[in-house]
């Protein structure tokens, strides 16, 4: 089980945002792995290596943090992450029925 603190310093090691996405998560990993990795740098390997460590660490917890997230897709929520984007725009102008939508006559 992940506790709460872990994800807190993983998140600081990776650099990212309260906010971030998948791919930013995998980007900042990706870029912190190339600075860090210990044949970049073969005259500090050492403290390469354990860097190394720390961000693969990191980068695991913040995955499995992730995994356990559960994501809503009631039509409410759907509806409340959506609202102001072209989906309003379809159901305004289409209805509930896409294909059809609302008979105005």
């Amino acid at each position: 089980m992940i506790k709460p603190e872990d994800v807190i310093k993983a998140k600081k090691i990776l650099n990212i945002s309260e906010e971030a996405s998948l791919n930013e998560i995998k980007l900042s990993y990706r870029n912190l792995l190339k600075r860090w990795h210990p044949d970049k740098q073969p005259e500090n390997h050492k403290i390469c290596a354990e860097k190394t460590r720390e961000i693969v660490w990191a980068y695991n917890v913040v995955v499995e943090y992730c995994r356990g997230y559960k994501f809503s897709f009631s039509d409410n929520e759907i509806r409340k992450q959506l609202k102001g984007s072209s989906f309003n725009w379809w159901m305004e102008r289409f209805g509930e029925d896409p294909l059809w939508g609302r008979d105005n006559k």
